[in-house]
């Protein structure tokens, strides 16, 4: 189980790692040397892009992301039992506390 939701995790890095863009830019360009602004000649650029990114090569970071991922969830599930265990000990503690001021009155 445990290796299926690290083989899970680092299949979803991958697939949110390639990036599919597309790209466009339009520009008004000044190509006059002198500032006499009715001689100008004002060309017109545009272009369309697409660009594919498909990591190659990370430096072995899915690797340690997977596992900082299991450690994440270790705290998470320490944390969890820390909570149980502090609400089971206020619970038993109120019941003590119950029992002796029931013996008090």
């Amino acid at each position: 189980m445990r290796d299926t939701i690290i083989a899970i995790v680092v299949t979803l890095t991958v697939i949110i790692l390639i990036g599919l863009d597309f790209i466009s830019q339009y520009q008004i360009q000044s190509q006059q040397d002198n500032f006499k602004c009715s001689q100008y000649v004002w060309p017109y650029s545009f272009y369309v892009g697409v660009q594919l990114n498909i990591p190659i090569f990370n430096g072995f970071k899915n690797g340690y992301k997977a596992k900082q991922s299991t450690i994440a969830l270790q705290e998470l599930q320490n944390a969890a039992e820390r909570l149980n265990s502090k609400a089971l000990l206020e619970y038993r503690k109120a019941g003590r506390d119950y029992k002796e001021a029931i013996a008090k009155v």
